[in-house]
């Protein structure tokens, strides 16, 4: 009783409702199924990258992006694969990883609309880019990299022999640059 009149008062405040309807479950406007994700998103009421700042990386951080972005274009100009091959290659290579993480641990839209909107992929613009937030999130950590506790509290990851420290996950670094070399013109 009391989800249904929550529900009515959302529809009446033209809020999305989430609705199970048998064994699937869509996202639905006062009663209507939205046919795509972005039909869906410019309603949800999650923080989006025309509210939020940008954000501003550590030093570290923002040089292992500029790394992948560097290496995504020489591989584009010295090669005769295209953005979309790359892309496609990229997403067939990240979906192990990502499949046996969702098998432990399922994420919500919330989770990759918010990691999504972190590496700056707008869903409105870009749904297409969804799969960069999901294998941000499912990604371990690579090769050489280590975490440790700072005095705060709050773990950092660092690289000895590269020399780099940062706060940030490095998976997160790469898949940024990987969005951002996807969503350059």
């Amino acid at each position: 009783m009391r989800r249904a009149k929550r529900e009515r008062d959302m529809c009446r405040a033209s809020q999305p409702v989430l609705k199970r309807g048998g064994s699937r479950s869509s996202l639905r406007s006062c009663g209507v199924r939205a046919s795509t994700l972005s039909e869906a998103l410019p309603s949800l009421p999650f923080p989006s990258t025309e509210l939020m700042p940008a954000v501003v990386q550590e030093p570290s951080a923002h040089a292992c992006t500029m790394a992948t972005l560097r290496e995504l274009r020489r591989t584009l100009a010295s090669s005769a694969e295209t953005k979309a091959t790359i892309a496609e290659r990229m997403r067939l290579a990240s979906l192990h990883s990502r499949i046996a993480y969702l098998g432990t641990k399922p994420l919500s839209l919330h989770m990759l609309y918010t990691c999504a909107t972190y590496l700056g992929i707008s869903l409105r613009m870009a749904p297409e880019l969804l799969w960069i937030a999901s294998a941000a999130l499912s990604a371990q950590l690579p090769a050489g990299w280590r975490e440790a506790t700072g005095a705060d509290g709050m773990p950092f990851y660092f690289h000895s022999g590269m020399g780099y420290a940062m706060h940030e996950h490095p998976a997160h670094c790469h898949w940024r640059g990987v969005a951002m070399f996807l969503l350059e013109d």
